[in-house]
């Protein structure tokens, strides 16, 4: 090829897929694009492949690890718990996704119960582990109560 431009054609039945030629013979490319836990535009490019299922295999491994939170941009920043709430609850409000009432009750769970344990918890700190022992602490103190109250009527 004396030109360095490429021309990408896109495979049936193989979404993110393309092939291109190169002067040693057909090549493919895996081009997926997705939005990380903050709204960001992530894109995800490897090209090279001898084969369509060389790609398709490279592909299938990166949906894996983002959809395993393995590329989780929250670890890479320090994001606590309170801001990233505060910035769900602005986005929500603004696109009219919470009406008044969702929001004065997420805000009161949030208030009572969410935030004196977890307000300024990097993200990244808060494991399966940590938020299982507080709902099991919520379910002893607070619920068991609720669920006595209404079993005496």
């Amino acid at each position: 090829m004396a030109n360095n431009k490429r021309t990408y054609k896109k495979m049936k039945r193989h979404p993110y897929i393309y092939k291109y030629e190169t002067e040693n013979g057909k090549r493919y490319r895996v081009r997926w694009t997705h939005y990380d836990s903050e709204h960001n535009r992530q894109e995800f490019t490897k090209s090279g492949f001898g084969n369509w299922q060389d790609a398709e295999v490279i592909l299938r491994r990166a949906q894996t690890t983002v959809d395993k939170g393995g590329n989780n941009t929250l670890t890479k920043r320090k994001v606590t718990l309170g801001q990233y709430y505060e910035q769900t609850k602005k986005r929500a409000i603004e696109v009219g996704k919470w009406r008044p009432e969702t929001v004065a009750q997420k805000e009161t769970y949030w208030k009572k119960q969410v935030k004196p344990v977890f307000r300024n918890v990097p993200m990244s700190e808060i494991t399966r582990v940590t938020y299982q022992n507080f709902i099991d602490n919520l379910v002893a103190t607070q619920l068991s109560n609720l669920s006595t109250q209404l079993s005496n009527y």
